[in-house]
């Protein structure tokens, strides 16, 4: 079995940021004021599987700073090794109208990315009325995803070919603002956060068609 059979998705992995074990969390302060949190790992092995692809030699695997700047963020990026890892840290800070802009953009994407790569995760930040917000994530696993989910012993193996250990790893998205009115995640005893995370785990044995994460806050 050779790595460069799962190029496809492991370049998929890329366009997607890290997205086999991504922590996304929403600071808010004030409407003026908030920070997009952004730490992703991606092993080394999936990084090596997608820049073996033709054209992405050279692509880097960490968050598009610019992208985000030039959309009106204050940004800081930092990559580091961790075991088998490369580890993305980004930070964007700016309005949540700000951040809403950017996570509606999809030009972060490359062109060549997979078809599926536009759609597989949607992050959409908006006024919910009120002076309230609302956060709407949604992850549809692509079929590159599902056709690697199952249990015998040869997904199994291409399975850690691509991601490695798949122990304690995963999607998660998260909200911290003054007070969290309503989410579909766990909402914490003060009200002040709200959390979702989807296993990896799960994801590579029986993913369901759609992830959803809503949450209401209050800036």
């Amino acid at each position: 079995m050779r790595l460069a059979r799962f190029a496809p998705l492991a370049a998929l992995c890329l366009a997607l940021g890290g997205c086999f074990d991504v922590g996304q969390t929403l600071k808010v302060t004030s409407e003026s004021e908030a920070v997009f949190e952004v730490r992703a790992a991606v092993p080394a092995s999936t990084i090596a599987a997608a820049q073996s692809v033709p054209g992405l030699a050279d692509r880097p695997f960490c968050a598009d700073k610019e992208a985000a700047e030039k959309l009106g963020l204050k940004v800081t990026v930092e990559t580091m090794a961790e075991g088998p890892d490369q580890i993305c840290l980004m930070k964007a800070q700016g309005s949540l109208a700000q951040i809403a802009k950017v996570a509606a953009d999809k030009s972060y994407l490359p062109k060549d990315a997979p078809p599926t790569a536009g759609n597989a995760l949607v992050y959409d930040l908006e006024p919910a009325g009120g002076g309230l917000w609302r956060l709407t994530v949604v992850l549809s696993p692509p079929p590159e995803v599902q056709a690697l989910a199952g249990a015998d012993e040869i997904t199994k193996a291409a399975q850690s070919m691509i991601f490695g250990s798949t122990a304690g790893k995963g999607i998660g998205w998260a909200v911290e603002a003054k007070e969290i009115v309503e989410s579909s995640g766990t909402v914490s005893p003060d009200k002040t956060r709200a959390e979702f995370e989807v296993p990896l785990s799960e994801l590579l044995s029986k993913p369901e068609p759609e992830y959803r994460f809503v949450t209401t806050f209050r800036p």
